[in-house]
């Protein structure tokens, strides 16, 4: 016997398995194996990297102050900020598109589910390959994809160019530096979540989304799990 996640085995064969608080099993062998994307995913995604409302932060604004007090040469100082500004904008861009897609998504499901949910805070709807209202945003789902890819080659690119500056060149550039490849990495896995939730094609997983009631949430959470038989 073995336990699998999406892709194949995550726990080599076994004949006896001993599980503490067992009653919890299947449930957390649900989540684990899982896939959960939502807007906030994508929030602290970018808000992470940069944000300018309600006043800028984030990792390049934090990089973009202590770079003003390295002394860069003027080649090098060209060549950091061209990288950063567009990094900035493709942070702001993946923002923008996260909006539209969450709140036309959500806003139409809303209209078509808010009445079977009763009194409850979220209604759960279950959905197939080819979902309707997947298939209907098509071209928001596209922008945001191209936005999220920007973005993760963007930092790539600016990771190239801290690694091939000396070190020490300005304050705090390694902890920068390993901040900003963390973010590739969850960037990385988000589209390959999102794409896996979006085509809800895999074999043996079920698909459903939570849908919110209240008209000023856009948090439409997306949420793969492996069909309960196949536990």
């Amino acid at each position: 016997m073995c336990i699998r996640d999406r892709d194949n085995a995550v726990l080599g064969e076994y004949r006896n398995l001993i599980v503490d608080e067992a009653h919890n099993m299947e449930k957390t062998a649900a989540e684990y194996l899982g896939v959960r994307v939502s807007y906030w995913s994508f929030r602290n995604l970018y808000h992470r990297l940069y944000e300018e409302e309600p006043k800028r932060s984030g990792t390049l604004q934090q990089m973009d102050f202590r770079l003003s007090k390295a002394g860069l040469d003027e080649k090098t100082q060209s060549m950091v900020y061209k990288q950063l500004n567009y990094l900035k904008h493709s942070s702001l861009n993946l923002k923008e598109k996260v909006q539209v897609f969450y709140n036309e998504l959500s806003r139409q499901l809303r209209e078509k589910y808010a009445n079977a949910a009763g009194g409850a805070e979220d209604n759960r709807v279950r959905y197939f390959k080819n979902f309707k209202y997947f298939n209907q945003l098509s071209l928001q789902i596209e922008e945001l994809k191209q936005s999220l890819d920007s973005f993760n080659r963007n930092i790539e690119k600016m990771i190239e160019v801290l690694q091939d500056l000396d070190d020490n060149t300005f304050e705090f550039q390694d902890q920068i530096l390993r901040e900003l490849m963390a973010i590739a990495e969850d960037g990385n896995r988000l589209i390959n979540d999102f794409d896996f939730c979006l085509l809800a094609e895999a074999d043996h997983f079920v698909y459903w989304l939570d849908v919110p009631r209240n008209e000023r949430n856009n948090d439409c959470l997306l949420y793969t799990s492996p069909s309960p038989r196949d536990r």
